[in-house]
């Protein structure tokens, strides 16, 4: 069985009325932060940087029986410090709106999980590049430790809390065990030395543990916001998925990684010491600011041209048919390779919100169920806890076949074996290459509006 679980793309219905506002209410307040004394030159940069935020959604990597993709928080919170908390809400709406990546009420929760971790990251970034003597190599190489030896202990940590769903057990007598401690250090000095022989610039360590922890702090939050915030169990999937995006830690700590230390060798005014807001313009900005937006579409690019085949988005597709018999099938699958959505949920409602069918998938995807008399049904559709597909079937479409099955008499089980046995339908993807080039020239040009009218604004002033 393939499955797809997704990290911080929390669904409607998943959590409860006061964690979703919540969220909303502190997207706003960060954004708002985020926003604070902003300057022209920096918005082409922001407007890049979200655009490759936006773009890596797209980029899926097969982890174990199933796919993630990449987050790329650490890399925004490094090189845009609180203005991050501008650009993560715009491509996660992006990712909602185009390709089904959550929902628009939980748009607030789903930016929080990955800006507040980003903003950890701008900070420690510029603290670890603070610390005496941080280019020392021995320092250097202890960096590198430090990082293999937390990912050791977040993996043991996370099969221990998804065999025994019990935080204490899991912490205190799995994670610090002693041959689990043993194995992080002999893994974090086998790291170290390599590290040494590679002898590389020491902000690609710095690069390396502020990327992994980006990442594991946002699905750390994820977890703990299905956990305590979920309006059913969402125990297993939330563990399940800080299990499966360990691997996506390492890949973009070794992203960001290789990220800093190229711009500490070409533009080291990028990686400056204060991550957050800045008063002073410094001398140079201009040039500075155009070298940056270079690097960056550079960045833009070749994650568009390294990953072609995998650019593909992941949302949940699905469709009903009207069967003999007064009979719905409805019948889900994931966008990425037309795979079942086995498992997953399918609630059909009437027009005052009764519940007239409410079960799951098979490993066909399918589900059929009876309709009794002919009303609109809204049926939704949810994967996990961050895919869901809805439609709605109008009662002129109910009315011929429950006509007929008035007249004609099926026996239930030959209705369901025909509902089975019906012609699947055509499980192509939906997304084209269109979807990825709107939300791209959204970004571009919301950026490109504000430019103009603080123009104008600056116009009106000289003016007046």
């Amino acid at each position: 069985m393939v499955f797809n679980l997704w990290a911080v793309h929390i669904s409607e219905g998943v959590l409860s009325a006061p964690w979703w506002a919540g969220g909303i209410l502190l997207m706003i307040v960060l954004a708002g932060i985020g926003a604070w004394r902003i300057r022209d030159e920096e918005i082409p940069r922001i407007a890049l940087l979200t655009a490759l935020f936006f773009v890596a959604s797209l980029v899926q990597l097969p982890v174990g029986p199933t796919h993630a993709h990449l987050l790329l928080n650490g890399l925004l919170g490094v090189l845009l410090g609180w203005r991050a908390a501008l650009a993560i809400p715009i491509g996660v709406f992006l990712q909602t709106v185009l390709f089904q990546q959550g929902n628009l009420s939980t748009l607030g929760i789903n930016s929080c999980l990955m800006t507040i971790p980003a903003i950890g990251a701008s900070y420690l970034f510029a603290w670890l590049r603070r610390v005496p003597g941080i280019r020392r190599p021995w320092l250097r190489s202890a960096l590198v430790g430090v990082s293999v030896a937390a990912w050791v202990l977040s993996l043991a940590a996370s099969v221990a809390m998804l065999l025994t769903r019990d935080w204490s057990q899991s912490i205190f007598e799995v994670a610090l065990h002693p041959a689990v401690l043993i194995a992080g250090l002999v893994l974090a000095f086998a790291a170290a030395w390599l590290e040494r022989r590679m002898d590389h610039s020491h902000d690609l360590a710095l690069g390396l543990i502020v990327g992994e922890l980006a990442v594991l702090g946002a699905v750390a939050l994820n977890c703990f916001v299905l956990l305590q915030g979920g309006a059913e169990d969402w125990t297993y999937p939330a563990l399940l998925e800080v299990l499966l995006h360990l691997p996506i830690a390492v890949i973009e700590g070794v992203l960001l990684g290789f990220t800093v230390g190229f711009l500490a060798r070409v533009r080291p005014d990028m990686l400056g010491p204060e991550p957050g807001l800045r008063s002073q313009e410094p001398a140079g900005t201009g040039q500075k600011a155009s070298v940056a937006n270079s690097v960056i579409a550079g960045l833009t690019l070749l994650t568009l041209l390294t990953f072609p085949a995998e650019a593909a988005a992941h949302r949940l597709e699905g469709e009903y048919k009207l069967l003999p018999g007064g009979k719905v099938r409805v019948e889900s699958w994931f966008d990425i390779t037309g795979d079942s959505a086995e498992g997953a949920r399918v609630r059909a409602t009437g027009p005052t919100g009764q519940v007239v069918a409410d079960g799951k998938t098979d490993d066909k995807g399918l589900f059929t169920f009876a309709v009794e008399k002919a009303e609109t049904l809204r049926v939704i559709i949810s994967a996990g806890a961050g895919h869901r597909k809805e439609f709605t079937i109008k009662d002129s479409e109910l009315t011929p076949i429950l006509a007929k099955s008035a007249s004609v008499s099926t026996p239930p089980a030959v209705a369901d074996d025909a509902g089975r046995d019906a012609p699947p339908s055509e499980r192509r993807s939906s997304i084209a290459a269109q979807d990825v080039l709107v939300g791209v020239g959204f970004i571009l040009a919301v950026a490109a509006f504000v430019i103009s009218l603080r123009n104008a604004q600056a116009i009106r002033k000289l003016r007046s």
